[in-house]
Formats: C-alpha cells, sequence, structure tokens
C-alpha cells in the first residue's frame, strides 16, 4: 500500500508542527524559572523560599540548620533583618517573617507518590557559580522519589524524609521541591552524596509547621 502525496504532506506537517510545539527542555527550565525563580531566595550558605500563609501574609521557609541560632529570633537576609517566628529542630524547618513587603508564594500540593517526578529549584551558591556567569543564577535538577526513610539510606536518617535521585550540592539545603504542576511537595534538606540521594521533609509537615499563620 502506497501512501497518497497528499498523505505524506499531511504527515509531514504533523511532525514539524510536534518539533514546533512540543515542550522542549529549555522550554520547560524557562517556565519553571519564570514562575519559580522569583520566589528563591539566598540565605547564608543555604536557602529559603517565599510561601503565603493561611493569614494572607507572606513568609520564608527554609530549614532550621538553614536559619542559624534560633536564640537569635533575627536573621538578616539581602541587608533585611526579619524574625524567626518559628523553628522545628525535629523536621529541620525554619519560618521567617511575616514579610512587610507582599510576595507570590509557591503554592502547597496536597501530596505525592512514590516514583513521581520531583524537581528542585535552587540558586547556584557564589563558590559554585560557573565561569561564564557573573552572578547568583536558578538552578533546576530534576530526579525521581525513590523511597523514604531508611529504606536506601545506608547511614542514620530520618525515617519520615523522602528520597529522590536529585542532584544536591552544598548550599542546597532549604530549596522547594516541587511538582510538574509546579507545587511544592517538599523541602530538600540534605543528601547522601555517596549515592548521589538529595531527601527532603515533605509536604504534610510543613503544612502542619504553618498552620495558623
Amino acid at each position: 500500500m502506497y501512501l497518497k502525496i497528499s498523505d505524506f504532506i499531511i504527515i509531514c506537517s504533523l511532525v514539524i508542527l510536534g518539533v514546533i510545539f512540543w515542550p522542549s527542555k529549555s522550554h520547560e527550565y524557562k517556565y519553571i524559572r519564570k514562575y519559580v525563580g522569583s520566589k528563591i531566595i539566598n540565605i547564608e550558605d543555604g536557602t529559603g523560599f517565599y510561601i503565603k500563609g493561611q493569614s494572607g501574609k507572606s513568609y520564608i521557609l527554609s530549614n532550621y540548620h538553614v536559619c542559624g541560632d534560633p536564640h537569635d529570633k533575627v536573621i538578616e537576609i539581602n541587608f533585611e533583618k526579619h524574625t524567626v517566628l518559628k523553628i522545628d529542630e525535629t523536621n529541620d524547618l525554619c519560618l521567617i517573617g511575616p514579610l512587610k513587603e507582599d510576595k507570590n508564594g509557591i503554592d502547597f500540593a496536597n501530596g505525592f507518590k512514590l516514583y513521581d517526578e520531583a524537581i528542585m529549584v535552587t540558586l547556584y551558591k557564589k563558590a559554585a557559580i560557573p565561569p561564564k556567569l557573573e552572578k547568583e543564577t536558578i538552578r533546576i535538577e530534576k530526579g525521581e522519589i525513590i523511597g523514604v526513610g531508611t529504606e536506601v539510606c545506608e547511614f542514620d536518617c530520618p525515617e519520615e524524609d523522602w528520597f529522590t535521585t536529585i542532584n544536591t550540592y552544598g548550599g542546597d539545603s532549604g530549596s522547594p521541591v516541587i511538582n510538574s504542576d509546579l507545587k511544592l511537595i517538599g523541602i530538600m534538606t540534605s543528601a547522601d552524596i555517596n549515592n548521589n540521594y538529595g531527601f527532603f521533609v515533605p509536604i504534610k509537615f510543613i503544612k502542619e509547621f504553618v498552620k495558623g499563620y
């Protein structure tokens, strides 16, 4: 059976349109940078990000170990002093604010499942900026959720932290972990560098932590 010339032209047209309009990796990353990158902030040697509380006020969420000494109750971010409002040492969480300026925060997801895609959005830290970049810029790392707690961990690690195949480096602590809908599913807290695992505090603990704010 032979294709008619008209059928051949239609097929070629569909292929060309698919190449043009199918979302490429660069387009996808550009979209993530636009809608999530502006909500990421550098905190000392770590990372934080903006969220909206139930009150409608804006806050910064990060790790307890990124915020520093909780007894200080004040942290300097971008040359401005902010109040450390709440900490959770067990789940490695820190809430800063409320902020004077209204900020668009990352929306919360309802949850996630094993083997879901996970995306970490963070910043290149000054010590790790590639030669061609003159300042901090957004870095995006993708991976898969592969387990929880000691299931894939060879050292002593929290039972409730979920593990991903996301590549993590120094300074990624406190970075948001989002799903393909750009909604928050967790916060990066540490890594097993030898096995290339990054693990994050799941969204259920974050929701409980910020409840009432």
